[in-house]
């Protein structure tokens, strides 16, 4: 199938959107693309145009504080300003900032997703999410908080929230010890936004969604988002899928922290063959 497209520029509920249709004489399919950290709505362009010409519309949108829905604290996540509290150079400022525009990803799809049901070109019975890096995360918490997602592809990012952040977190303190000085004077909010993160991370909660149909890749030599995480992941949820293993697959690519032209194109056959 190789169809001719139309590309849509929008705002639906305040989410600044991009939609890739592929014209057809019936509904098609729904995939929501949501791009990596300080990414907007065109950053998966390449992807979105895939997709289409194989039959599915492709939806993706600005996340919180990207694109159109800019705000300063991206850039300087650190600044008390923000609610910076840790040293800036640890980066954990930026990674709590990081969750925040992940947890509101998810939401933002639970929004969208009515709303674009009821138009008539698009069947919201067969909708998927995917996304690269921040995106990824996006996709593993969307999938388990919204059970009408059927398939989804995370690309170049992990499912397990709290575990990496208290791996941030034990890096930061016994690799600087000023840091960690630094980081004890913050104990108590530090014990908040733990409690914040376990209480979305969807590790554990994807093994008792809907199982969706997943595809999770990464990279052989991603030091940015480590496979290990999800390797250790696919163990536990495994079982789950074992009446239905075609729908649990994970690549891993011999690349750093990056999308190619195959990773596109595999997740395109994914959702062509779990959608379409």
């Amino acid at each position: 199938m190789d169809l001719d497209t139309s590309l849509e520029s929008s705002t639906v509920a305040g989410i600044p959107l991009l939609a890739c249709i592929p014209q057809r004489a019936h509904p098609c399919p729904l995939v929501f693309a949501v791009p990596g950290f300080g990414g907007t709505r065109t950053s998966l362009l390449s992807l979105a145009y895939r997709l289409a010409r194989r039959g599915l519309t492709c939806v993706s949108f600005d996340p919180l504080y990207h694109g159109a829905r800019r705000d300063e604290r991206l850039d300087h996540a650190a600044d008390p300003t923000f609610g910076g509290i840790y040293p800036p150079e640890s980066g954990m400022d930026t990674y709590r900032v990081f969750l925040q525009v992940i947890r509101q990803c998810s939401l933002d799809i639970k929004t969208l997703l009515p709303i674009l049901s009821a138009d008539a070109r698009l069947d919201g019975t067969l909708v998927g999410v995917t996304g690269f890096s921040m995106g990824a995360y996006a996709t593993y918490l969307a999938l388990a908080e919204n059970p009408s997602l059927r398939a989804g592809v995370a690309m170049m990012g992990l499912p397990t929230f709290s575990r990496r952040w208290q791996d941030l977190l034990d890096e930061c303190a016994l690799s600087n010890p000023a840091w960690d000085a630094a980081m004890r004077q913050v104990a108590a909010q530090t014990a908040e936004t733990s409690a914040w993160i376990r209480s979305f991370d969807p590790a554990d909660r994807l093994a008792k969604s809907s199982l969706p149909a997943l595809l999770a890749m990464n990279g052989d030599m991603d030091f940015d988002q480590p496979k290990y995480y999800v390797l250790d992941w696919l163990r536990s949820v495994r079982p789950a899928y074992a009446a239905c293993p075609e729908n649990l697959r994970w690549n891993v690519y011999p690349v750093a922290h990056t999308l190619t032209v195959q990773m596109e194109q595999d997740a395109v056959d994914w959702f062509a063959s779990h959608l379409a």
